[in-house]
């Protein structure tokens, strides 16, 4: 299967769960990263086929695509603002 992923440009909603609105993060680099100040959904614009791996490291979540892009989201697991 031929890797689909835009390492190039890659936009991110986040939507905060509580007031709904929305924010699109861009990131330019095959690492990205992305503070989420509350809880959120996060909308990747990858197909969850391209998701190599899942790993949680402390309260982030760093997400790793067949194509090597590394998206981190800091405060993801974050229990003090859920």
């Amino acid at each position: 299967m031929a890797d689909t992923t835009d390492t190039s440009s890659m936009k991110i909603t986040v939507i905060d769960k509580a007031t709904h609105a929305s924010t699109v993060v861009t990131g330019q680099d095959v690492a990205v990263d992305v503070t989420l100040p509350a809880p959120s959904i996060v909308e990747l614009p990858i197909p969850h086929t391209e998701v190599k791996t899942l790993v949680r490291k402390g309260s982030d979540l760093i997400i790793t695509t067949n194509g090597g892009q590394v998206i981190t989201l800091h405060g993801y697991f974050d229990t003090a603002n859920h």
